[in-house]
């Protein structure tokens, strides 16, 4: 053991430590922990790392590795302002779940978020299940609480809507992987929980007939709370009901008014038939939405989840919809030319695309990524990965990302 790995127990106290693999692993429970922590490694110049779910810390040299699974709590819910206080360790679908209890709402959870810890889906700023009809994570996240790689904790934004003039501190911290800073509480948007909701499960034998369909959609005046086209292979181990092996599924969920929900899927229907789009079933019942049952499944969010998760490694793209046929074209031939096979799960409305890869087919993923990259590029789209996330392959920006990390972390101990 380090020697100054020995004054963490006047920090945390026994038993919230444990040495794991050459590396540190800690427990803190509160903002002040955390700052002390940092601040120790900043001291020693040790490298620091947040605990990813189902991750270790992917580094050579030892490092303190921050679980903060011990910062679960809703510290406030404003009900007369529609926010809520939260410490950053808290799981988003426990999180979610708490809030629909109280009759609210909480939108930004992408498909890799619904299990991980808030802090963690900030530092990503995935795109993602309701992202098209919603926003993204900066629509709804009004003051964050951060501990900076010196161990100086920042205070930023609050519920106001006009609550900085200059530079958005803020928003530096949404998407830059940690590399920033540890954010340890947040103050988010609420919305109202919605009256009522349908989930239409329709299918497609083309998957640009569905992408084309349903991205038809937003310029029509039809804005779907979650709109989803799945390939083939991925559709069938969801046990998608109604949808059939070399079938394209298409979930298109809406809510609302429970009076208005019929009108709006009477709307999509007409223009998913335009485009041979067949409609196989719709469910009502939030139970069945929201959760999984027992066989005979009717597809749920869930389902949709634990089989997403089930295919690593994955690779999030994003385009704009105009050109979205033009990515799914790249993706093919790029598979094709590296001898792999590819499922898709296409976010429509944004567009934003997942993309699994079969890990039996993991040798032609360099190959296969070097091809993608170089063809994004030339169709103004982008790779989900970047470190802090403002267009790293420009190298003026990519300067700049690195001068922001020295400004902030001027000992580099922060590890993304």
């Amino acid at each position: 053991m380090k020697d100054w790995w020995a004054k963490l127990p006047a920090i945390l106290g026994a038993g919230q430590y444990v040495e794991e693999k050459g590396n540190m692993l800690v427990f803190p429970a509160s903002t002040g922990q955390v700052s002390s922590i940092v601040k120790l490694a900043h001291e020693n110049n040790a490298k620091v790392v947040v605990k990813k779910s189902g991750a270790g810390a992917n580094v050579r040299e030892p490092v303190l590795i921050l679980d903060l699974s011990k910062m679960n709590e809703i510290i406030e819910v404003d009900k007369e302002n529609l926010t809520a206080s939260v410490m950053s360790g808290i799981v988003l679908s426990t999180f979610q779940a708490k809030m629909k209890k109280q009759g609210f709402y909480f939108p930004p959870i992408s498909i890799w978020d619904y299990t991980s810890p808030m802090i963690e889906a900030i530092a990503a700023n995935h795109t993602g299940l309701n992202t098209g009809r919603y926003g993204k994570w900066r629509e709804y996240i009004l003051g964050v609480e951060a501990v900076l790689p010196t161990g100086e904790v920042l205070s930023v934004g609050g519920k106001n809507i006009k609550c900085v003039s200059g530079l958005d501190l803020m928003g530096l911290f949404i998407g830059s992987h940690s590399q920033l800073g540890i954010i340890t509480r947040v103050l988010v948007r609420l919305l109202p929980k919605p009256k009522a909701r349908k989930l239409l499960i329709a299918s497609a034998s083309s998957l640009l007939d569905a992408v084309n369909a349903t991205n038809s959609l937003g310029p029509r005046g039809l804005l779907p709370a979650r709109n989803e086209v799945i390939t083939s292979r991925l559709a069938l181990e969801m046990q998608l009901p109604g949808i059939e092996k070399g079938q394209i599924a298409v979930l298109t969920e809406v809510e609302g008014f429970a009076e208005s929900l019929q009108r709006q899927l009477a709307e999509i229907d007409v223009v998913y038939q335009k485009y041979g789009i067949k409609r196989r079933q719709i469910i009502s019942e939030e139970n069945e939405i929201e959760k999984s049952t027992k066989e005979p499944s009717p597809c749920v969010w869930s389902g949709y989840f634990s089989r997403a998760h089930a295919y690593p490694p994955t690779y999030s793209f994003t385009v704009l919809p105009a050109k979205t046929q033009l990515l799914i074209g790249i993706l093919d031939k790029a598979a094709g030319q590296a001898g792999i096979s590819h499922e898709m799960i296409i976010h429509c409305g944004v567009v934003a695309m997942d993309v699994f890869i079969d890990a039996q087919d993991l040798s032609g993923l360099m190959q296969f990524e070097e091809m993608v990259l170089k063809e994004l590029r030339l169709i103004g789209g982008r790779m989900a990965g970047e470190k802090i996330g403002i267009l790293s392959h420009i190298g003026e920006l990519k300067q700049l990302e690195a001068g922001l990390r020295r400004l902030f972390d001027p000992h580099g101990i922060m590890v993304g």
